[in-house]
């Protein structure tokens, strides 16, 4: 059976060739026999091409070279020459030989039928098992990231300072619990808004409002600071002076994915 798996198996009409070719060439090898010895010789041997058709093509091959071998012998080999068969031994033989070539042919069939399932079996178990695998590390990725979400957004709390991050296209992705006290933002709220719609900020001598900030840092991928006597306008409409800074986000490959800017009251507001 190991050996019949790891046969190689032509194209279809290459097998077909092949069983047309193998059945002739025994027919030819078996009617010079007959010239050759007084008694004929079994015509089991065609069971070979046939079986050989079998195993490389399946039914189909092996069928025609059944048919190939009995219109063969019938036209060739028995007595009269030509179509009609006189010795009713050479008819049990004849019938023999269809038969032998046909169950050959079925049972050959469902042998690669049964290899075909086997291998579809395998291969689905390899997919079943490939996909568990898939599925297990993204479930395992989706827990490190929900934890360091969690972790993050832990820290962000645990900084005194607001925080209010954004992603590259300069939109607010969230906010500590600082910013929004400061800003009257909400995080839910905040999230996926313009910088500046949540962070309006003017200079506080001429009212001028701020270049936004993450902007600058998006354009130009470095660090920034805010102006000096910089005010905050919170959603309720208080000002309040604030100083801080914003930095670049990257990823591990150097690629910028965001800004995240850090701003406090501002102490020296009142002295200047």
């Amino acid at each position: 059976m190991t050996a019949f798996h790891r046969w190689p198996r032509p194209s279809r009409w290459a097998a077909y060739a092949l069983a047309l070719a193998a059945t002739l060439a025994v027919l030819l090898v078996r009617a010079h026999l007959t010239s050759l010895m007084a008694q004929r010789p079994l015509i089991i041997l065609f069971v070979l091409p046939i079986t050989l058709s079998a195993v490389l093509g399946g039914i189909g091959p092996g069928i025609v070279a059944t048919l190939v071998a009995a219109l063969g012998a019938d036209l060739v080999i028995f007595e009269p020459a030509g179509f009609g068969i006189s010795a009713p031994i050479d008819k049990v033989q004849l019938g023999i030989l269809v038969a032998v070539g046909v169950l050959i042919s079925v049972l050959t069939e469902g042998l690669h039928r049964a290899r075909r399932r086997a291998e579809d079996a395998r291969a689905l178990a390899a997919y079943g098992l490939l996909l568990r695998v898939l599925s297990e590390r993204l479930e395992r990725a989706q827990r490190q990231a929900q934890e360091g979400q969690a972790l993050q957004s832990a820290i962000l709390a645990s900084v005194g300072d607001a925080v209010i991050a954004t992603d590259q296209q300069g939109r607010v992705t969230s906010l500590n619990a600082r910013a929004e006290q400061v800003t009257g933002w909400r995080d839910a709220e905040a999230a996926g808004r313009a910088l500046p719609a949540v962070l309006r900020i003017l200079h506080g001598q001429t009212r001028v409002p701020i270049f936004d900030p993450a902007r600058q840092v998006l354009a130009t991928g470095e660090r920034v600071g805010l102006d000096a006597d910089t005010l905050l306008i919170a959603r309720d409409s208080r000002e309040r002076p604030i100083q801080g800074s914003g930095a670049p986000v990257r990823l591990a490959d150097g690629s910028l994915v965001g800004v995240v800017l850090v701003f406090r009251d501002d102490p020296t507001a009142g002295t200047r």
